[in-house]
């Protein structure tokens, strides 16, 4: 026999395991990381682009006057306001628009609603705000 030989003992072994266990685990929950946030940035950069799309459809109507201020449009065509989304435009599964109108009011002044309003078009996926763009409207 030749020195002294011994194998690898169960204690050596199971640590080995937890080791490489341990590194596996660390890579998959980065991966998922990363994922989810591909997911995210993807998810917010098609809100801001159907807000954007939103109010340039909003520009290009008729002045509406809302019955009442903050006044809340829906998805769906509402009677005399503005269809959201704006036709042409078709949602992803999971997002949600709806459309604020209000009374606009700066530092000093809160001006009549039936001469200028701020209009907020918000975009939702699975009931988070992911976009918000507002921008002001006259009647002229």
């Amino acid at each position: 026999m030749v020195g002294d030989q011994r194998g690898i003992s169960l204690l050596e072994n199971l640590i080995a395991v937890a080791l490489v266990a341990l590194i596996v685990s660390a890579y998959l929950t980065l991966l998922n990381t990363g994922f989810k946030s591909a997911d995210l940035g993807d998810a917010q950069v098609t809100a801001q682009n159907l807000v954007r799309v939103e109010l340039e459809y909003i520009r290009a109507q008729g002045y509406f006057e809302p019955p009442t201020s903050p006044y809340r449009i829906p998805p769906g065509d509402d009677p005399g306001a503005y269809a959201v989304p704006p036709p042409g435009v078709t949602l992803l599964p999971g997002f949600e628009m709806t459309v604020e109108i209000k009374q606009y009011c700066d530092a000093t002044t809160c001006y009549p609603i039936a001469e200028i309003q701020q209009v907020t078009a918000i975009v939702s996926r699975e009931g988070r705000p992911l976009a918000s763009v507002a921008d002001l409207k006259t009647s002229r």
